[in-house]
């Protein structure tokens, strides 16, 4: 404590010696207030309506998701792991169909239209489908669906073979 006691008393006697320069504190945060960047109105207000527009987005992306989840249904692939798989063998099979049926143009309006007719069959029993989902008929339906697109449109081929071939059927109603 000595020791404090002399440092003590030495700092006060030499107090003077110290305060060689008078501050002036006003003038001296005068100039620390200048070199300090006052933040202007106008980058306030532009992110103000930025973050304004993002939250317009997201409440339009999150409105719009609802909506489509509640117009679709459920699919085979939501149900098991095994109709997930017979789901896929129907999906390719159609697809590859499909192309092949695409590359001819003579294909008849009306055999494009049950085509249509059967995609919207389908959707309506996707839609049966998520109101319950472990409604055997409804899965069967959905399976059956498959096959009478799959037989439709191996049907269409054959009438395409047939006509390549120059057996053409009278009453051919897939073409035109």
């Amino acid at each position: 404590m000595m020791k404090n006691d002399n440092l003590k008393k030495r700092v006060d006697n030499a107090r003077s010696d110290f305060e060689v320069y008078e501050t002036n504190y006003d003038s001296l945060w005068k100039g620390i207030e200048e070199k300090l960047e006052t933040p202007s109105t106008g980058t306030f207000v532009i992110w103000r309506v930025a973050a304004a527009v993002l939250l317009l987005m997201v409440s339009v992306a999150v409105i719009f998701s609802i909506n489509t989840e509640s117009k679709s249904g459920v699919s085979l692939h939501q149900v098991s792991l095994e109709l997930a798989e017979t789901e896929q063998f129907y999906i390719q099979q159609i697809s590859n169909k499909m192309q092949l049926i695409e590359s001819y143009p003579e294909v008849s309006t009306q055999a494009r239209q049950e085509l249509a007719a059967l995609d919207s069959i389908y959707m309506e029993l996707q839609m049966d489908l998520k109101d319950n989902i472990d409604n055997e008929e409804v899965v069967s339906a959905m399976i059956e669906h498959y096959r009478l697109k799959l037989d439709l449109l191996e049907g269409i081929l054959n009438q395409i073979r047939k006509q390549g071939n120059g057996e053409e059927d009278e009453a051919d109603e897939y073409f035109l």
